[in-house]
């Protein structure tokens, strides 16, 4: 086999890296969340957000009514959630929201890559963007911009400390 020359080596192996990038952060949310945060990012407000889980075969459910304007968020503590009936989150369920958009109808925020409620610590972000005729899907999202998130809904203070 031909050595290539350290340059060419060099070259290559760049390439390499930069060309793994977007494969490598393609999933930027845990697997494993305890917390949900979720930004209106969209020129809209949003009515409110509904958790979901599948508790065995059956899906339940915590409405969280707080209105969000553009660039509010909310923090949802899953350890903290019950639904009217009582029923606490298991552990390893499957947990996904839904986003009312005021005159938008509603948006399903759950991911072909599921997520599942542990004691982690670590906290899955979304966010909705776009305007009422279109572009208005739920996303994954890695970081906030600025320093400490203001939350406006949700069941918890404690994604202050969460947020990346």
């Amino acid at each position: 086999m031909a050595k290539l020359p350290v340059f060419q080596t060099l070259l290559l192996a760049g390439a390499l890296t930069v060309s793994a990038i977007p494969f490598a952060a393609a999933e930027s949310t845990p697997k494993d969340p305890q917390y949900i945060i979720y930004k209106n990012d969209g020129e809209y407000v949003v009515n409110g957000i509904t958790l979901k889980w599948k508790d065995g075969s059956t899906t339940k459910q915590k409405a969280f009514s707080k209105n969000l304007a553009y660039l509010d968020k909310s923090c949802i503590d899953l350890s903290k959630v019950s639904n009217d009936n009582g029923d606490g989150i298991p552990l390893g369920a499957e947990v996904w929201l839904e986003v009312r958009i005021q005159g938008g109808g509603t948006k399903n925020c759950r991911k072909d890559n599921k997520h599942y409620y542990q004691l982690s610590g670590n906290s899955w972000l979304l966010k909705t963007a776009g305007n009422l005729m279109g572009g208005n899907h739920c996303q994954n999202y890695t970081r906030y911009q600025g320093t400490q998130p203001d939350f406006e809904g949700g069941n918890s203070k404690d994604c202050n400390t969460k947020a990346p």
